[in-house]
C-alpha cells in the first residue's frame, strides 16, 4: 500500500495519508531541505509512528529548531501539511523500517517536485541553527549602489550597480573549493552536501534563509528580501516608477542559477546542447559535494537522473547516458592535485537484477570520491 507522512501543523503532529500517487497529489505541502549535523536526535521509526499520530503529539518532543521553525512558518503561510525526512521516514533500523526507508528514499525526488515551497536553511552547520530572520536576527549589511553612468534628463536611465549580499569571502589560492565570487549560499554547510543538489534542482520554488536574508527563487523570478533596486537613477519617467531592467548575474553552477530541471520552463528552453552542458554541471556540482554515507551517492542522485529522463528520454546507468556511454566514460578528476579514492561502501538500497546492495562500479564516476570532469557535450553530435 502507498503511503506519505506530513507534520499536521494545525494540529501538531504526524498524518498518515495512503494509497497515493504523488503525481496526482492533490495536497498542498511545504518540504524542507536543511543539514542534520549532530544535533538530530529524535526520529520516526516504526515504534513510535503511532504515538506521533495524536493531536498534539509533537508538542511534547523536543524538536531541533530548524524544524519547529519550519513548523510556524508553514503555519504562517496557511499550508496545512510540512515534509521532513526525519519525520516522514522511518530512520530506525528494524527490517520494516528500512523497508519503509527504501520506498521513500525512492519517492525523493517527486516529494519536493510536488511540494508548493521547499524552505531551505542555508544557515548554520545543524538543525538547530533555525530560520534566521524568523525567530532569531539576521547580520544585516550595508548596500551599496555605484552608478556607472548618471542618468540625463529624456535620455533614460543610466547604469547602477547594487549589493545584494554579503562580502565575497577570501581567495584563498588555486586548490580552493570555491569560485571567487561565490557567495553565502554557495559556502554555506547546507551548499556543500550531496542530498541537497536535486531537493534545490527538482524543487518548484523555495524560499533561502541564509545568515543576511532570505532569497526566494523559482524559474520566472529571483528576488533578494534586504536588497532594493529603486535607486533613481535606474527609472524612465512615466513609467509607472518602474525600473528598465535589473540584471542579477551569477555564476555557472551556483545553487541560484539552477532552474527546475523538468519545469515548464526548462521544457520550453531546453535544447540537446544546454541539456547536455547541464546535465556534465550537476554530475560536476553533485560530486564536490559532501555525503555522510558513502552508499548514498547514487540514491541521492536518483531523482535528478529522472528528471532528466522526464525531459529528454535519455536512460542512465550508474549516471551515465546510455546514448553517449562512451564519450562519459572518459571522465576524469580535474587536475593532478585532486586524488581520486575508491567509493567501497555499498548502495544504500538494494540494486540491478540481484536486488542486493552492490559496490558501485569502478567504471562509474560514482564509484569514485573526489571532483571530476564530465563530458558528454559535443557540437557535432547536435546537428
Amino acid at each position: 500500500m502507498k503511503l506519505i507522512r506530513f507534520i499536521n501543523v494545525e494540529n501538531n503532529c504526524l498524518q498518515v495519508i495512503r494509497d497515493i500517487d504523488l503525481t496526482n497529489l492533490q495536497y498542498k505541502y511545504v518540504a524542507l531541505s536543511y543539514v542534520w549535523g549532530r544535533s538530530v536526535h529524535f526520529k520516526l521509526d516504526i515504534y513510535n509512528e503511532t504515538s506521533l499520530q495524536a493531536k498534539d503529539s509533537l508538542k511534547k518532543v523536543k524538536l531541533p529548531q530548524t524544524i519547529q521553525d519550519a513548523i510556524d512558518l508553514t503555519r504562517l503561510l496557511h499550508i496545512k501539511y510540512l515534509w521532513v525526512d526525519v519525520l516522514c521516514l522511518c530512520q530506525g533500523k528494524t527490517d520494516l523500517d528500512i523497508k519503509d526507508r527504501q520506498y521513500q528514499l525512492g519517492n525523493m525526488g517527486r516529494i519536493y517536485h510536488e511540494a508548493s515551497l521547499t524552505i531551505i536553511a542555508a544557515c548554520g552547520d545543524n538543525a538547530n541553527a533555525g530560520l534566521m530572520g524568523l525567530r532569531s536576527p539576521r547580520i544585516f549589511e550595508q548596500q551599496a549602489v555605484t552608478v556607472i553612468q548618471p542618468s540625463e534628463d529624456h535620455s533614460g536611465a543610466g547604469l547602477a550597480l547594487v549589493t545584494t549580499c554579503n562580502s565575497c569571502p577570501v581567495w584563498t589560492g588555486f586548490r580552493s573549493e570555491h569560485h571567487p565570487n561565490d557567495d553565502g549560499i554557495d559556502i554555506s554547510v547546507w551548499g556543500t552536501r550531496a542530498w541537497t543538489v536535486q531537493e534545490r534542482c527538482l524543487s518548484r520554488r523555495c524560499l533561502i534563509f541564509t545568515p543576511d536574508q532570505v532569497y526566494w527563487v523559482c524559474d520566472g523570478a529571483l528576488f533578494c528580501e534586504e536588497s532594493y533596486f529603486e535607486h533613481p537613477t535606474i527609472y524612465e519617467r512615466n513609467s509607472m516608477d518602474t525600473p528598465l531592467r535589473v540584471e542579477i548575474f551569477k555564476n555557472k553552477g551556483s545553487i541560484l542559477s539552477f532552474k527546475t530541471i523538468d519545469g515548464p520552463l526548462a521544457r520550453l528552453t531546453t535544447t540537446r546542447q544546454t541539456f547536455w552542458t547541464q546535465c556534465a554541471s550537476l554530475v560536476e556540482s553533485y560530486c564536490r559535494r559532501n555525503m555522510t554515507r558513502d552508499g548514498d551517492i547514487h540514491d541521492a542522485f536518483q531523482g535528478i537522473l529522472e528528471a532528466l529522463t522526464r525531459i529528454s528520454g535519455e536512460d542512465f546507468h550508474w549516471g551515465h547516458p546510455k546514448s553517449r556511454l562512451g564519450m562519459s566514460l572518459t571522465w576524469k578528476s580535474p587536475a593532478f592535485y585532486y586524488k581520486l579514492r575508491r567509493r567501497t561502501a555499498k548502495t544504500t538500497l538494494p540494486m540491478t537484477s540481484l536486488k542486493a546492495q552492490v559496490i558501485l562500479p569502478s567504471w562509474s564516476w560514482m564509484g569514485w570520491l573526489g571532483p571530476v570532469n564530465f563530458r558528454v557535450d559535443d557540437d557535432t553530435l547536435e546537428t
